[in-house]
């Protein structure tokens, strides 16, 4: 069995077309199917039909996004010694908020670990869900680990496309995804 070497960049367009449309799935039916539940189940039961807790999770939803790219932007400074934080209006997703390092050389590890630190918010929510807090606060905590999860999808695949590369690999990161630029080993 021929093994195919790993592409020297990486966007989210790189993404073959049917894991892309299964990524934006993946993402919107966590989101649909906890607000469904949401409303309706947990609604009538939690009382959560009220305005008040919907703004709630509008406010988390958005502080969510915030911190997710904040933890991003932190192990870019960590390991390059600097971080950049932007919004893009016009994706394939629609609007993002991103963290960058451009112009800095990463290591293929500390690449890997910029990318998953954000999923200690969903660690930090679903821990948080034991805390002692009315029914409503722990949906809403519950809701926003999975869509931040859900919204990491992206993320955990590049993880594992970074990991195809040799050890020693060297990258650049850009605003769309990263650029392979060597190696720390001498051919």
């Amino acid at each position: 069995m021929k093994q195919e070497n790993p592409p020297t960049s990486f966007t989210f367009k790189d993404i073959p077309k049917r894991k892309r449309i299964a990524l934006v799935l993946i993402t919107l039916g966590v989101v649909m199917v906890g607000s469904f539940l949401g409303q309706s189940f947990f609604g009538l039961l939690l009382g959560f039909s009220s305005p008040f807790w919907y703004l709630w999770f509008l406010l988390g939803f958005v502080l969510t996004l915030i911190l997710h790219e904040f933890l991003h932007g932190v192990g870019f400074w960590h390991y390059t010694g600097q971080a950049k934080f932007g919004c893009r209006l016009k994706t394939p997703l629609g609007p993002v908020l991103y963290a960058t390092s451009q112009g800095r050389y990463i290591k293929r590890i500390n690449y890997q670990i910029i990318t998953l630190l954000p999923q200690l918010l969903t660690i930090v929510f679903i821990l948080m869900m034991f805390l002692p807090m009315n029914d409503n606060t722990r949906f809403i905590l519950l809701l926003l680990g999975l869509t931040n999860l859900a919204g990491g999808c992206a993320d955990i695949y590049g993880v594992y496309l970074l990991g195809k590369y040799p050890r020693q690999t060297l990258f650049l990161d850009t605003v769309d995804g990263y650029r392979v630029v060597g190696s720390l080993v001498k051919s």
